[in-house]
This record gives C-alpha cells, structure tokens and sequence, in this order.
C-alpha cells in the first residue's frame, strides 16, 4: 500500500511537472514563522524543492494556484482574496463570501472549495470557480451556489485583474467543496463538476472559448 502511494505522488509529480500550469503548490498557515507555513513546493526541477515563504495569504484548507505552461506562478488564492505571482492582492481581488470571520484573514475552512481552469482558446483569460459557505446548523455546512471569476492576465502590467466576480454558475444548494473537472473529450473544453446537497444529482458545465456555461 505505501508503495501504491508513493507511486501515485510521483505520478502526479510528473504530470505536474509536464504540464507546467500545476508546478507550484502553495499552502501553509501563519506564514510569518518558519516552520508554521508558508511553505511552497515547486515541481519545475527534480528533485523536487520544498521552500518556506513569508507572504500575506494564510491556507486554512482551501488552496488554488495556476502557474503559466512554462511554469511560472500567475495568482492562487485561499477562498478570501486571490493574490498575484508578487503575493499582493490582485486588483479586484477580494472574494464576497459568507465566510465566518476567520476566514478574512486564514482562508476558507472547507476543501476543494476553489478550482482555476484556463479559457480554452486564449492563455491570458483564466476562471476561478468558488463557492460562498455557510452553516445550516453546528456540523454541518452547505453552499448556496457555485460562482466564478474572470481574471485577464494582460491587465495591471501582468500582474492580472479580476475583471468579473460573484458571476452564479449554478443557482441550487450545493454540498460544500469537492469541486471537480476535467477535460472533454474534444481535447480543448472543460467539463465542471459539483454535487447537489443531501442528494445524488449532480451538476456538471461545460467550459468553452465563448465563456458559455
């Protein structure tokens, strides 16, 4: 069983690595000390580096990043604010949510709560899919709705601008992260995946070049 697992890490490795977009992976709490967080893994080179970074974005459990095809870091962010590949937050960043407090500062408290996916025929558009959290009662949590925001890398030297945000992809109630995609079958679209809450519908979008969802 460890060997399957090491196996499957060193085959994400090098898709990652092959692939460029997924080369860096950002995590960590309280980035501030060493040895809390901050910590950012970097697949360009074998071996694999492992580096600590004091930057302003904390990770409670949500965490997305996009790097460009050659593998330089563009904006990631915790479910809050995204940052830019300068670790400040990119112009029109902030994310309305219904986020308890805490999440201002360390990020959404939920896994897989964000997904960035590429404009299928222009490299400098990208969509952050994310959810909004809130509580039907103690232990257990829903989201309303799925929602995303266009980023256009040509804006602010380079350093992206989010352009629309809060745009509702799937207006229903929604179990809380577990956002999923892959690619279609025609090599270049995306197929979006989330689940309903309390049921066993799901939703699916496709992503194409005319942004139609």
């Amino acid at each position: 069983m460890k060997a399957f697992f090491l196996w499957v890490f060193c085959f994400i490795a090098s898709v990652a690595n092959a692939q460029g977009v997924s080369n860096h992976w950002l995590m960590g709490y309280a980035s501030g000390f060493v040895g809390f967080g901050g910590i950012n893994i970097n697949f360009d080179s074998i071996p694999i580096v492992a580096t600590h970074q004091n930057r302003k974005m904390n990770f409670e459990q949500s965490n997305s990043s996009i790097s460009d095809k050659w593998g330089k870091l563009l904006f990631y962010t915790n479910g809050s604010w995204i940052a830019n590949a300068k670790n400040d937050t990119m112009v029109n960043g902030r994310l309305p949510s219904h986020f308890y407090p805490s999440a201002l500062s360390n990020g959404a408290s939920a896994p897989q709560i964000s997904l960035i996916l590429p404009n299928p025929s222009d490299s400098s558009i990208y969509y952050l899919f994310y959810e909004t959290l809130y509580f039907f009662q103690p232990g257990f949590a829903a989201v309303p709705n799925l929602l995303y925001a266009k980023i256009d890398m040509k804006l602010d030297s380079g350093k992206g601008v989010v352009t629309q945000k809060a745009v509702n992809v799937i207006d229903d109630t929604l179990i809380t992260g577990q956002i999923t995609a892959c690619k279609h079958a025609n090599g270049r679209d995306w197929w979006i995946t989330c689940h309903r809450f309390n049921s066993n519908k799901f939703y699916r979008r496709r992503i194409v070049s005319s942004q139609t969802f």
